[in-house]
């Protein structure tokens, strides 16, 4: 077997531009539910805790 089985193959530009945009709305709805718990936890008087930072999703 070929060594070339094992690669993935090449993305087309739509499934590349389909990629972007589903990892720009992760990051906008990451980014909104950090905000939401930020604001419940000053709503709450507990505002000290930290609130973990977004992952970022390497592009491979």
């Amino acid at each position: 077997m070929s060594l070339k089985s094992y690669n993935r193959p090449q993305l087309s530009a739509a499934a590349l531009a389909r990629r972007e945009a589903l990892m720009a709305f992760q990051n906008r709805v990451a980014e909104s539910v950090k905000n939401d718990v930020l604001k419940k936890r000053q709503d709450s008087g507990n505002a000290t805790e930290q609130v973990p930072a977004k992952k970022e999703y390497p592009i491979s």
